[in-house]
């Protein structure tokens, strides 16, 4: 976690631990995610896009998703929103998941954010 390949993540504004750890760098979850999975098949030339289009579109999935959260961050430093947010991130607890949750905990705000 030091050299910054995995960040911790806590569902936001959720005071229990149930913390989850990630692959923090883009290049890496897709090298993990779809590459070296798949390294026989690529190094055998016997791979196509259809293949790996499963893998390709989680991973594009969850780079969408932190975008999304880095435009809101903007969004909401150029007031820009409905609300100021003093806090941003995901949420979820067992099956169910929020893909961003942006708290004003002072105005008992919430803008919840569904990225598809």
């Amino acid at each position: 976690m030091r050299l910054g390949f995995v960040e911790r993540e806590l569902p936001v504004g959720r005071k229990e631990k149930r913390d989850l750890y990630k692959i923090a760098d883009a290049m890496l979850l897709t090298w993990f995610s779809i590459v070296y999975p798949n390294r026989g098949a690529i190094e055998a030339g016997i791979i196509s896009w259809e293949d790996v289009e499963d893998d390709l579109q989680r991973v594009f999935s969850l780079r969408f998703e932190e975008v999304a959260k880095e435009f809101l961050i903007e969004l909401n430093k150029a007031k820009e929103l409905p609300l100021r947010f003093t806090r941003i991130g995901r949420w979820w607890h067992r099956e169910e998941e929020i893909d961003i949750v942006a708290l004003n905990e002072r105005e008992r705000k919430v803008l919840f954010v569904e990225v598809k």
